[in-house]
């Protein structure tokens, strides 16, 4: 389809616009022809929020007291604004020192959308990392915090990691709702039992395992008619089984830990396009930073003493001289050194920073262990339970770790080892309501989709500064989409501009369905360029649908160019923009999520609409409907 010509719409008519048709399956369309003019005047709003070492917040800061760098060089402030819950309702937030908000006004100009709408709380339970002796208890303190709490203001949804990231209840402020989901997610089975079964029944065989030695006076490896001990051949077999296990548990471990920061980094994504504030509240005891490590360490502590004292038995005085190159992988840790899941929670965390998402991880991993204690039958001695003891305390570091980055990168709070959900949930509705807003523009350059870090420093003494760790530097066109994508999925709509959608009747076309939907836009909302003679507005539209199975058609974009006498703009606001789309959807397609972009004014809406198209069969065609037609007329 070709780019629209700008629009002159005569006063007479509400507005003028041709009909835009729209498959189920919509694809992309390439308008940088008309608007490759368009220049995405962007400013980088980083919410940060000042405590001092005990966690207390320090108000009062001014402008002057922010020192902000984008990747290592300074950036001047272009806006500030101090934002305080005291003087208002909770969840709404209250604007001082650069500008005055309070209950239900509208943010001052260069305020990030969002700042005084309601916190956007996602409860989130990992079940593949938490371990089932914690579980009950941090189900039980969660619904105890949210049993004395007051959510006005504040909406929450239930997910769950199980397979993959799950929404258990979607975003509501009815605890009717939430109780009654979570009622559903405890009964669920833990799935950690069956990711650690391996491991710990690997690491009670280490426990077990023998360390007998063998005095060996030969200098040359053994024939049949060589007498060896069978107990040393037994122990030499028994830590070389363990050494080879040892990489399997590393990489299982390893895989199944990807793959979930992989969903989780995938539903964070989701949220990017939410109005408001975003915290997620992480239940887990911590995704494993080096999966095989601690029991690539457990299996050094035991065997590295007894490998040195008989490594030349075991090459010239045993059955299994082959053992040694497994034995000395082992010792390496070059079999688990390859496992390693920085870069991907690094990832994770960055993608949570630009889509302005807080983790507020807790855990009670402190609490339990999966390992084998000193009390186990399985330690057989005072060095094996030593060596269990601190396995047990590298893995919950590790874990640990991962915890404390998603909440350090993002601007979070992480309790580890301590399963305080009640403080934690109200500092992450405290935060979202007490936070200083630093505006900044970028230095100049073309999107480069690249994540670009930022820093900033308080000019005081003793205090913490928590804020994101930098964005992605996106396309208007993927911030637009992420909008879209989420008022799709959330029922959480952003309307700035004021748009309004109105469906037409639904009609069936063989297995099709035309759907209209008028798109309209008041022009008090819209900004114009006024050169005198004609006042220009550059308008863009995205359109997508969702089908009953919560998969997307491709997005597809149209640029609405308008174009109005400059004698006419005082009448034209008071008026509307309308643009017809005539959609084709498929049986069970059931949601159209429509965005509009001001390039002008540099406003974003997005509104979704509702659809029912499965409620009734197309008819059937060919020899099996005939055939079936025939059988029903016999009968």
């Amino acid at each position: 389809m070709k780019p629209y010509p700008a629009l002159a719409l005569p006063l007479a008519l509400v507005a003028g616009a041709a009909v835009l048709s729209c498959a189920a399956r919509l694809a992309a369309q390439d308008s940088s022809a008309v608007f490759s003019d368009v220049i995405d005047v962007r400013v980088i709003n980083v919410e940060v929020v000042v405590t001092d070492k005990s966690g207390e917040l320090i108000t009062g800061l001014s402008r002057d007291d922010f020192e902000v760098f984008e990747d290592g060089e300074p950036v001047e402030l272009v806006n500030f604004y101090a934002i305080d819950e005291s003087t208002a309702d909770l969840g709404q937030g209250a604007v001082t020192g650069q500008g005055s908000v309070t209950g239900q006004a509208a943010a001052p100009p260069g305020l990030p959308t969002g700042a005084t709408q309601g916190l956007n709380l996602v409860v989130f339970i990992d079940n593949v990392h938490i371990q089932p002796q914690n579980r009950k208890l941090l189900f039980d303190k969660l619904r105890r915090r949210l049993q004395e709490s007051d959510i006005t203001g504040s909406r929450i949804m239930l997910a769950a990691m199980n397979n993959r990231a799950e929404v258990m209840q979607p975003f509501t402020d009815d605890l009717d709702q939430i109780f009654a989901a979570l009622d559903v997610l405890q009964k669920q089975n833990s799935i950690n039992a069956l990711v650690e079964g391996d491991r710990r029944m690997f690491m009670s065989r280490l426990a077990r395992a023998s360390t007998y030695s063998y005095r060996c006076l030969s200098n040359r490896p053994p024939t049949a008619q060589t007498p060896t001990d069978p107990i040393f051949d037994s122990a030499i077999r028994e830590a070389q089984s363990l050494a080879i296990t040892l990489r399997h548990i590393a990489e299982q471990r390893y895989q199944v830990s990807r793959s979930a920061v992989s969903a989780l980094q995938a539903f964070s994504d989701t949220l990017g396009g939410l109005p408001g504030r975003k915290a997620v509240l992480y239940l887990s005891d911590g995704i494993p930073i080096r999966p095989g490590d601690s029991a690539s360490e457990a299996w050094i502590a035991k065997f590295d003493q007894w490998y040195q004292q008989n490594e030349n038995a075991i090459r010239n005085c045993s059955r299994f001289p082959e053992a040694i190159g497994d034995l000395q992988r082992a010792l390496t840790g070059s079999s688990s050194s390859n496992f390693d899941l920085h870069s991907e929670i690094t990832l994770l965390t960055q993608k949570a920073s630009d889509n302005r998402v807080a983790f507020y991880p807790v855990s009670n991993g402190g609490r339990g262990s999966s390992f084998v204690s000193a009390a186990n039958p399985g330690s057989s001695d005072g060095t094996s339970s030593i060596m269990m003891r601190n396995a047990m305390i590298a893995d919950r570091m590790s874990r640990d770790a991962s915890l404390l980055q998603m909440a350090d990168d993002t601007g979070g709070q992480a309790f580890t080892g301590n399963a305080n959900i009640g403080e934690l949930f109200d500092r992450a509705r405290r935060d979202s309501n007490n936070f200083y807003s630093l505006g900044y523009a970028p230095p100049e350059r073309e999107s480069d989709n690249k994540f670009h870090k930022i820093k900033i420093k308080v000019r005081r003494k003793g205090v913490k500064v928590r804020h994101v760790s930098g964005y992605q530097d996106k396309s208007w066109r993927d911030r637009l989409g992420d909008m879209t994508i989420a008022a799709a999925l959330y029922d959480l709509e952003a309307n700035p501009l004021g748009i309004q959608l109105q469906a037409g009747e639904i009609t069936r076309q063989g297995s099709r369905f035309k759907v209209p939907v008028m798109v309209q836009i008041p022009f008090r909302e819209i900004a114009l360029l006024d050169d005198g003679e004609k006042a220009e507005a550059k308008l863009s539209l995205l359109v997508l649908v969702r089908n009953d199975r919560g998969g997307f058609s491709q997005p597809r974009r149209f640029d609405l160019p308008i174009s109005i006498p400059s004698t006419q703009v005082a009448q034209a606001r008071g008026q509307t923009a309308a643009y017809p789309l005539e959609l084709e959807m498929k049986k069970g397609d059931e949601r159209v999520a429509i965005g509009v972009r001001d390039h002008i004014g540099q406003t974003s809406s997005c509104l979704k609409l509702d659809f029912d198209t499965g409620s009734s069969e197309p008819p059937k065609k060919g020899k099996k409907a005939k055939k079936k037609k025939r059988s029903k007329e016999t009968a």
